[in-house]
């Protein structure tokens, strides 16, 4: 058989951390979310600023996924923390991390509410987690009630 080497995974630099560890939980205060608009700017900027294409090409991508057209002007808007009027709908804001694959950005956004993104394989191994704690849990109940079951013998149906 020939020489394969498996090509080593490398991150991509312009991708933000994602890690398994659960967010705190949050609790609904007071003022919780103030500055998330400005938050949100940044993140576009950023998405924006680490993209190899340009302003135009980032807005065709987007315009492509959400079938009405978004321009350069736009996404630039959306990335301007001082354009207080030019938020990011929702709706756009997936198209974007659609268009540029950037669901990090989307995972530092619900982080802050205490929830997380899994994507693909991430999801499926939380599954296996999930299956494999329900497992045990159930091993136990069954050890326990194999320690309480009392032998049917001698008794008359």
């Amino acid at each position: 058989m020939g020489n394969h080497r498996r090509k080593r995974h490398r991150e991509d630099p312009r991708q933000m951390a994602l890690s398994f560890d659960a967010p705190p939980r949050v609790t609904p205060t007071e003022g919780l979310l103030a500055g998330l608009d400005t938050y949100v700017s940044g993140l576009v900027a950023r998405i924006v600023q680490d993209d190899s294409r340009s302003k135009d090409e980032i807005a065709a991508a987007v315009s492509a996924v959400l079938g009405e057209r978004v321009s350069g002007d736009m996404i630039y808007a959306y990335s301007a923390p001082g354009k207080g009027s030019h938020n990011i709908s929702a709706a756009r804001f997936m198209a974007l991390i659609l268009a540029t694959k950037r669901s990090d950005a989307l995972d530092a956004l619900v982080t802050r509410i205490g929830c997380r993104v899994l994507e693909g394989d991430e999801f499926v191994l939380a599954q296996l987690g999930h299956v494999q704690a329900e497992l045990r849990r159930l091993k136990a109940i069954e050890r326990d009630l194999v320690g309480k079951a009392q032998p049917l013998e001698g008794r008359i149906a």
